[in-house]
């Protein structure tokens, strides 16, 4: 197990903590001293010099009152004794003072004391107007009974108030004495303190001096591997910026190549479409080309019904011809007949029973010709139709010909489109390729970059660990472990 040491920081908050302590202490004892200072003083400021004052006072307005009873009664005049009210008055005045403060300090035995003074102070003072009166009236025997009884009153006050004097100044010695007393063991605690701050002052002085030391050190160790981080985070800043540019030049080569193949897939599906188109229309074509097939053998059969028809409508022709011209020597033989008729009438009737069967031949070979032209006006029709018929079939053949032809070149243009595109998508492949060459290349510097960051770390945990065992006096409780770098 390490052993635990105190830390610098300890020292230095035992220190604060001695310090404070100690102040506190010196504070309350100052506090405790000056409300005890203060208290006496009030003592002496409420009570004992104002009685003290009093009492001299009121000693030497006394005397002057004996002294002006004396002069009235030595003069024999009652003018003297109207020089003696305003003394009468000021002694009463302060009696009944003194007695309010005795009164009010709660000292029953001097305010009973100050009572009696009053009295005899009152009693004294009838006697010595009696004794002044006796005086101007020489009654020098009642002025000898009155003189002792004078005396006795002024002796009683004088000693009373001497007695208030003596025991108001002792209290304000006493008092005084305690003051100093005080002021003393202030300037001891004072003493004592100033030696206690100056030995933590310089036990501080020196920890500190020690501290900073240390610290001066440990900022230079520390300022040297954030040199270091810094100049590695910097490296590390731009080839992020020129992996980001590599990042967006092969992002752009992918979208070329993106946009490339979708083009050669819309091409291709455009080729797909005019090949169909393409079949579609040659289908026609064979369609139109077989009914063309169709037409025109109709009209190769129509030709060699028409053919037929005429060699039939020739024989019919010949056959008419024939008779016309066996007609033609019947007529001549009828002719010469007739003219033998005379004669003999046998060779008319023969020549007109030959001439009735030339024209029954005649009226048949004219129906047959008849019946001949009639199937050749249906076959001329026929051939009519068919041939209206080829004539519409024609520019269908010749307009769907026309239609795959240019089908067939729009599809060579795509396909030369296509093979541009794929031209340019290898092209773009290859810039591709050399992209993520350089990426890896990059890739292996930022790992070797990342290991000098994690070195420069390590050590600032080394110096964090020296700071905290320095300041602390243990180890920080947390992880130093750096994840490991992908490959």
């Amino acid at each position: 197990m390490i052993p635990q040491r105190i830390g610098n920081k300890l020292r230095l908050y035992f220190a604060f903590l001695l310090l404070g302590t100690l102040a506190a202490g010196i504070i309350a004892t100052a506090l405790l001293s000056l409300q005890s200072l203060a208290q006496d003083v009030a003592e002496i400021a409420r009570k004992e010099y104002p009685i003290t004052k009093m009492a001299i006072e009121m000693q030497g307005l006394m005397g002057q009152v004996i002294e002006k009873l004396n002069t009235a009664k030595a003069a024999a005049s009652t003018q003297r004794l109207k020089e003696i009210e305003p003394l009468d008055t000021r002694l009463r005045a302060l009696l009944k003072s003194l007695q309010e403060l005795h009164e009010a300090n709660q000292d029953a035995a001097n305010v009973a004391l100050v009572q009696k003074l009053l009295t005899t102070y009152t009693e004294a003072n009838d006697v010595g107007t009696k004794m002044v009166r006796a005086a101007i009236d020489q009654e020098f025997a009642l002025e000898g009974e009155l003189m002792p009884k004078f005396k006795t009153h002024t002796t009683f006050i004088f000693s009373t108030l001497d007695r208030l004097v003596t025991e108001s100044a002792a209290a304000h010695n006493q008092n005084t004495l305690h003051i100093l007393s005080i002021s003393s063991m202030m300037t001891k605690a004072l003493l004592i303190a100033f030696l206690l701050f100056t030995g933590v002052g310089v036990v501080t002085f020196l920890l500190v001096s020690n501290m900073s030391k240390k610290m001066a050190a440990m900022a230079e160790n520390s300022s040297e591997a954030v040199g270091a981080l810094l100049a590695s985070m910097r490296y590390i800043a731009d080839m992020s910026t020129q992996l980001s540019s590599e990042t967006s030049e092969s992002a752009a080569h992918l979208e070329q190549i993106d946009f490339s193949t979708k083009n050669i897939a819309a091409q291709a599906g455009e080729n797909l479409q005019l090949a169909n188109s393409a079949g579609k229309s040659t289908q026609q074509v064979l369609t139109t080309a077989n009914q063309s097939e169709e037409v025109i053998r109709e009209v190769v059969e129509a030709m060699s019904g028409m053919a037929e028809a005429d060699r039939e409508i020739s024989s019919l022709v010949r056959v008419i011809e024939d008779i016309a011209f066996q007609t033609n020597l019947l007529a001549l033989n009828a002719a010469v007949e007739a003219a033998r008729a005379g004669e003999t009438g046998a060779g008319f009737a023969v020549v007109a029973e030959e001439v009735r069967r030339l024209a029954t031949r005649a009226s048949e070979a004219s129906q047959k010709a008849a019946e001949v032209i009639g199937r050749l006006d249906k076959k001329i029709h026929e051939g009519e139709t068919v041939i209206s018929t080829l004539e519409t079939t024609f520019p269908e053949v010749s307009k769907a010909t026309l239609n795959v032809v240019q089908l067939m070149g729009k599809i060579t243009e795509n396909s030369k489109n296509q093979a541009d595109n794929q031209n340019k998508v290898n092209q773009t492949i290859s810039a591709v390729d050399s992209s993520v060459q350089s990426l890896a290349a990059m890739s292996e510097e930022s790992a070797a970059t990342v290991q000098e960051v994690s070195e420069q770390v390590r050590r600032l945990n080394t110096l964090i660990d020296e700071l905290m065992i320095f300041w602390e006096g243990r180890a920080g409780h947390y992880d130093h472990s750096i994840a490991a770098l992908p490959q």
